[in-house]
Parts: C-alpha cells; structure tokens; sequence
C-alpha cells in the first residue's frame, strides 16, 4: 500500500491528500475559532491519522509535562524590558523574571496564557496588556505565538 507516493510515483495515496487538505484547514480554523480547531484535532486523533497532542502543538505551541523543569529563553532589553520564548511555561518565566502571571489547567506557557487571556490569535506587533505588564508580540508561526516582548509598565 503507498500512502505518500514513490519518487516514479502517482503521487500521494488519495487519504494523505485528503489528510494534508485537513491540516491546512484547521490552520486556517485556528486563526479565527480556535475552539473549533480543537474539535477538528480531535476527530483527527480519533480517525488515528495523528495524536491529539501532535495536533494540539502545532497550533497551540510546545506541550510539555509540568515536571520537566527548562530554563526559559529571555533576554533582557533594557531595565524591565524582556524578550522570551512564548513557548515557555509560566512558572519558569515567572521565577526567571520575578513576576506573577496566574496558572491555570487550561494553559501552560506564556503564549497559552494571553491566548486563554484575550481568546483569540493575535497578529505581529499587537500589545496585550495584563495588570502591571505589557507584552507585544514580536513573531508569530502560523496561529503560533513564538516570540514576545514583556515590559513592566
């Protein structure tokens, strides 16, 4: 059986191209509903082509598992300007900088934290206040927050 075709192929077996049309859908689906990407990622799961998790990270961010403990990418701009990794998990980020942001089980990094906040995808260079903080973000992978900027204001 081929599923992705050979190098004299005729191309990828019909369910990888209706698969592949899938995941360009709930990319798309994520950018405004991201509720209803979730559902797609799990009916996919459920059709066994890939895990919920595998799914969920490529639109949500890194998923890791609250005992894994990882220094977080920060790199300070100026006094009380930061720039980190979205990815990073809320706990690191607030012992590496000192702050308070809230956990929760519906997130665990930072990026998940002002998704969960502000229940939308944001754009490149929209600012999302929160208390005393401010965060701009500085890059964007698909529906994916990578990178921000975090100022004390």
């Amino acid at each position: 059986m081929r599923l992705w075709g050979g190098r004299f192929g005729d191309g990828p077996d019909a369910r990888m191209a209706d698969f592949t049309r899938s995941i360009e859908v709930d990319a798309e689906l994520a950018l405004d509903d991201v509720a209803a990407s979730i559902a797609h990622v799990r009916g996919l799961a459920r059709a066994g082509l890939v895990t919920a998790e595998e799914l969920a990270e490529e639109v949500m961010g890194r998923l890791t598992d609250e005992w894994v403990k990882e220094e977080p990418s920060v790199s300070t701009v100026s006094s009380g300007v930061f720039e980190i990794d979205a990815q990073s998990r809320v706990d690191e980020v607030n012992e590496a900088l000192g702050l308070d942001l809230p956990s929760a089980a519906d997130y665990d990094t930072v990026a998940g934290f002002l998704l969960f906040e502000i229940r939308r995808i944001p754009r490149v260079g929209e600012v999302i206040a929160y208390r005393d903080l401010r965060f701009t973000v500085l890059e964007m992978a698909g529906p994916k927050i990578e990178r921000l900027r975090v100022e004390q204001v």
